[in-house]
């Protein structure tokens, strides 16, 4: 999922960092170019041996003005350096554990408490002590121990999902399974509380409910922000409602520089509870946004030929589009040679009755 970037509050160096799921992150990427270092008597000086530093404009340009501009400029940028490593970088997850460590009593965390990745122990017997309390004597369940670990599941995995339909008194077999949620929905809760245990979902959800708490959450939010002046978030496209709350409650609207980088056509997290619409809804309260427009990692012929098929194409969204961008200068013919099918795209067509497919609609593959 998303990750999280923050740093510790400095005249230059302040803000959250949240590395990518594949464990590479915004700030180490962008680091790793800094060569160059404005020297006195008015000139950029470039590190001895750089040539491509020496012409660089921004060291000109750092290099310019009196003697006191030039020193000012010198000695943020040292702050800055030195202080890099003083930035937080961690999971979303991780980051808001330890957030409600550090609220103490107002974020209701009691240290004692230990995080777990896993409870479907837990789960399971949460539905087989319902089932059998609730069919012991009627012998005939309205509905399989399969059926029900099915719905208790999909309410572990969603836990701030509202509940449909109203619950009731119904017999139909949806009534049934609403009741059922609403009590595992409960009695997980309880015995994860006397077990001492809190879920990574649980995390959120009392961090959440912190920021948004009239009386306590007006101050967290505060300590939130004054430690923290810049949030990046990589891979944003697989954060769920519940994570774009908390970072709006606590950097949006302005009060901190909350910077967030995703493309929705690689929201692929859905299956662990990543909800694209946390995206959009983001991307749509942002004051700024920008666009790559260059890829610089595929061939010109390909991205020329991905442009002829998908250009303009609306993806679920009209605002998740396939948008327009060039292959960088140094890409632009092909780099693979000696393929059996000398094209840089190729469409194949498979009649979907002749695909054998599970139940559950997929095609089925033969063993690995």
């Amino acid at each position: 999922r998303a990750s999280l970037a923050l740093a510790v509050r400095s005249p230059l160096c302040a803000a959250p960092v949240i590395p990518s799921p594949r464990g590479d992150t915004a700030a180490g990427r962008a680091g790793g170019g800094t060569r160059w270092w404005p020297g006195g008597a008015g000139r950029g000086r470039a590190l001895p041996g750089d040539t491509a530093a020496a012409a660089d404009d921004r060291v000109a340009v750092l290099g310019q003005g009196d003697r006191a501009d030039v020193t000012a400029r010198r000695d943020r940028l040292n702050r800055a350096l030195s202080q890099f490593d003083a930035a937080t970088i961690e999971t979303t997850h991780g980051f808001c554990h330890r957030v409600l460590a550090e609220l103490g009593v107002a974020g209701e965390a009691a240290r004692s408490l230990r995080l777990v990745e896993d409870v479907g122990d837990l789960l399971e017997q949460v539905v087989d002590d319902l089932f059998i309390r609730k069919y012991v004597a009627r012998g005939h369940p309205d509905l399989s121990r399969r059926d029900a670990l099915a719905v208790a599941r999909a309410v572990l995995g969603h836990p701030a999902a509202l509940l449909a339909p109203p619950l009731g008194n119904g017999t139909d077999l949806a009534a049934i399974r609403r009741r059922l949620a609403e009590a595992v929905r409960a009695e997980t809760e309880r015995r994860k509380r006397t077990a001492g245990v809190l879920t990574y979902d649980d995390v959120l959800l009392h961090l959440r409910d912190t920021l948004a708490d009239e009386r306590r959450g007006p101050g967290a939010c505060t300590r939130l922000r004054t430690r923290y002046q810049i949030v990046l978030i990589d891979e944003f496209q697989d954060t769920d409602p519940v994570q774009w709350e908390i970072v709006r409650r606590a950097f949006g609207d302005g009060v901190a520089s909350l910077v967030l980088i995703g493309d929705p056509k690689q929201a692929i997290y859905a299956f662990r509870g990543a909800d694209v619409h946390a995206y959009l809804d983001a991307a749509r309260a942002a004051t700024r946004r920008a666009t790559l427009a260059v890829n610089w990692r595929s061939d010109g012929p390909l991205v020329r030929a991905l442009d002829a098929v998908f250009l303009d194409t609306e993806l679920g969204d009209a605002d998740i589009v396939y948008r327009h961008v060039a292959p960088a200068a140094r890409n632009d013919t092909a780099r693979l040679g000696g393929a059996p099918v000398d094209v840089a795209l190729r469409i194949r067509q498979v009649w979907r009755g002749a695909v054998e497919r599970t139940g559950a609609g997929d095609a089925r593959t033969g063993p690995a």
